[in-house]
């Protein structure tokens, strides 16, 4: 079943779009539901309606068994918010794990009178913890286990589950109870192989979500003094997680009675200091060069800085970009086992829009040209702008921007000089115009000078339109003379 398509020149009743099947409604939710990553919304109003169907008629708990390739396709927020949703809404004899992820819920805050937040809170906290794994399972496989469980969980898959709820909400009293139940627990919090189903990896939450409470129970419980390996690993995740306060306590934690090893960068410590820490943030970041400057490794230093730029960028510090950029990172990036440096900077600020970031790297050298086919891609019509006055051309921009439907950006870069006629036949920019129904960018491109009449250009037209039933654009291209009924649609 075609898509049901929505622009700004065709605003069909949508009134009864429930009726649509399957296919048909997840066709309309890619082009206009509001938590999917690579659309522009038009009508919100139908995307809440899609997303509540979507939700109600459980229509992605198959979603990665009907398309393996679509993993990465939804946005984490969205994961989330359906596994919430589904959670908080099986019955009592429903799918085992959603059943038992409620009971843990319940369990974490019968226990926590103290936290004012509601169940549908808790759940959608948790959820919040659903993210790719870090072993060799996809997020879809995880996915598929989790809608595909057919079996009622077992005491220890229930225990580990309660326990991940318990560190991820700073509930020691679980935590306590859990592994006085089970110290077995104890072991997977520092392997990174240790996973389950909704959280993936216990060592990733503990460092983003734990406070000093219960971490320095669980560096001390079943040890003499402290757990050093698990100190060590949480010291380089928590500066992942640009959490300063909990490096900074990590750090002192029985620092006296068990000592830091920074002096060689091969030890489990050293190698912390010397390869740099993965953190966007300036004060773990300068927290670190302190340490590094106790135990200086010259030959590493601009290749830490190098390496950390992109990580900054991406996560759009101003501040930390600047100051790297001061104490000598290359703007172009790293470079790649010998190869030229990827301005991956660059490349990611303006994915994310990081308008200041991407000016400062400009004025630090790095190339205009490596960002405009992502910028354009994204749609980010000021991070274009930026990037033209900084000597970036326009080839090959135009197709990609109609195909996208970036109507701004159309205008900006057509403006700026780009070839309307660079691209003709199936990949002409009149063709995408004519697949989304935008009559204005259509009549704006013969405007500028598009040639309907190009080598293939009109032919595609008229066959796109036929393959997705779109009669007010076959109308549009017969006033622009073109003989329709010359033309074979696609099955």
């Amino acid at each position: 079943m075609p898509a049901l398509h929505i622009s700004q020149d065709s605003t069909r009743h949508i009134d009864g779009f429930t009726k649509l099947d399957k296919d048909g409604l997840l066709c309309a939710c890619w082009t206009g539901a509001s938590f999917l990553s690579d659309v522009v919304i038009v009508l919100c109003v139908f995307a809440r309606a899609v997303k509540q169907c979507l939700y109600t008629f459980k229509l992605l708990d198959d979603y990665y068994d009907e398309s393996p390739r679509n993993d990465g396709r939804l946005l984490p927020a969205a994961l989330s918010s359906y596994l919430a949703y589904r959670i908080m809404h099986e019955p009592a004899k429903g799918n085992p794990f959603l059943t038992s992820m409620m009971r843990v819920v319940e369990h974490v805050r019968g226990v926590d009178c103290t936290q004012p937040q509601t169940t549908t809170e808790y759940v959608e906290n948790l959820c919040c913890l659903w993210r790719p794994s870090v072993t060799d399972r996809s997020r879809g496989q995880r996915w598929r286990e989790i809608f595909h469980r057919t079996s009622v969980l077992s005491e220890d898959e229930y225990q580990q589950h309660l326990f991940a709820a318990a560190i991820h909400t700073n509930n020691l009293s679980v935590t306590r109870r859990c592994i006085a139940k089970d110290d077995r627990l104890l072991s997977k919090l520092d392997n990174l192989e240790s996973e389950i189903l909704l959280i993936g990896c216990y060592r990733k939450v503990v460092a983003e979500y734990c406070n000093t409470e219960v971490l320095g129970y669980l560096l001390t419980v079943g040890e003499t003094v402290v757990n050093k390996r698990l100190r060590s690993n949480l010291f380089c995740d928590a500066s992942e997680y640009s959490r300063a306060d909990i490096v900074k306590f990590l750090y002192d934690f029985e620092r006296v009675n068990v000592p830091w090893d920074f002096t060689h960068s091969w030890t489990c410590d050293g190698s912390l200091v010397h390869r740099g820490p993965r953190t966007a943030d300036l004060e773990v970041l300068k927290f670190f060069e302190d340490l590094h400057k106790l135990n200086r490794n010259p030959e590493i230093d601009a290749w830490n800085n190098d390496a950390m730029l992109w990580k900054c960028a991406s996560a759009g510090r101003v501040e930390t970009v600047d100051y790297l950029l001061r104490q000598g990172a290359n703007a172009e990036g790293c470079h790649n086992m010998g190869k030229p440096r990827a301005n991956e900077p660059i490349r990611y600020a303006a994915m994310w829009n990081h308008q200041v970031v991407v000016d400062l790297l400009l004025q630090h050298g790095a190339s205009a040209e490596a960002a405009i086919d992502i910028a354009v891609k994204c749609g980010r019509t000021a991070i274009v702008q930026r990037l033209l006055h900084g000597g970036a051309t326009l080839k090959g921009c135009l197709s990609v921007a109609a195909a996208r439907g970036h109507w701004d950006m159309i205008r900006v870069i057509v403006e700026a000089g780009a070839d309307v006629n660079e691209s003709t036949g199936v990949a002409s920019p009149l063709v995408s115009a004519i697949g989304r129904e935008h009559t204005r960018m259509f009549k704006f491109l013969l405007e500028k000078g598009a040639d309907l009449y190009a080598k293939e250009t009109a032919k595609e037209c008229v066959k796109r339109a036929k393959k997705d039933g779109l009669k007010s654009m076959l109308l549009l291209l017969e006033n622009h003379g073109i003989d329709i009924g010359s033309v074979q649609g696609e099955d």
